[in-house]
């Protein structure tokens, strides 16, 4: 194995717990994201993007754990899969994680229901 490919496996080794049929190991590896989340990330996000989709979801670890959830369901839906969409998204939840809420229409109450409706099901309050 040549060193580039040991520094490569080294790098994307902790991305490998997007795949399905994880190991309980490699599930703590993304353990600022649920289950819904990593699925909707896979429905909406060419292949070769969810591995860093959910690493910067893992990352942001700032919204607060009750929150989470919304506000990563809040930048799937105003990603719809595209990538400069999703930084854009992502750079403005983590400077005011409201503003997401309101645009991806996961400001109110119902916000659950709008989620399931817009492609992320499985949240709730």
């Amino acid at each position: 194995m040549t060193a580039v490919a040991i520094w490569s496996l080294a790098l994307l080794g902790p991305l490998f717990a997007a795949l399905p049929n994880r190991s309980p190991k490699e599930s703590r590896r993304f353990q600022n994201v649920t289950k819904p989340i990593v699925t909707a990330v896979n429905k909406t996000f060419a292949p070769a993007d969810v591995r860093l989709v959910l690493a910067e979801f893992n990352n942001s670890k700032h919204w607060g754990v009750h929150k989470r959830p919304r506000v990563q369901a809040a930048v799937i839906i105003l990603a719809e899969g595209n990538m400069g969409k999703f930084r854009k998204a992502l750079k403005d939840a983590n400077l005011d994680w409201r503003d997401v809420l309101v645009w991806s229409g996961l400001g109110h109450a119902n916000w659950p229901k709008v989620a399931a409706k817009k492609g992320v099901p499985g949240l709730r309050d």
